[in-house]
């Protein structure tokens, strides 16, 4: 769906972290992460991984959170919840939107903080 959300969500969701010293933009990704491929010895992935519009992708972000996922007449309805384990149970986040994929991202950016505003920006590029 967009790009520049995708980005966003690497960046203040996932903890990436963006990488100019190869001929392409590269996002320094987590060993750990499914997401990623060794390059010259480093952990990278060519681009931000498409979080708005990949369930598998994006799923590694539902991960971060306790989360309660419905499907409505009006879409699918994503709340997410403080990390497991990290004392009580509180909604850090939610959304209704028309996929999964992209109501996941906007929830997780809520979530983490992220404003209003910024991600209304990036959502004008889809």
């Amino acid at each position: 769906m967009s790009r520049k959300i995708d980005a966003l969500v690497a960046e203040k969701v996932m903890g990436f972290s963006v990488t100019r010293e190869y001929a392409f933009p590269a996002w320094s990704v987590p060993p750990e992460s499914p997401l990623f491929r060794k390059w010259d010895g480093e952990y990278v992935s060519n681009g931000a991984p498409p979080f708005s519009t990949d369930i598998a992708a994006v799923w590694s972000v539902v991960e971060k959170f306790g989360y309660t996922i419905h499907t409505c007449d009006m879409g699918v309805k994503v709340e997410l919840f403080n990390e497991p384990g990290k004392g009580p149970s509180r909604r850090v986040g939610e959304s209704l939107e028309s996929s999964a994929p992209i109501a996941i991202c906007l929830a997780a950016l809520r979530a983490v903080g992220v404003p209003e505003t910024e991600i209304l920006a990036a959502m004008e590029g889809a």
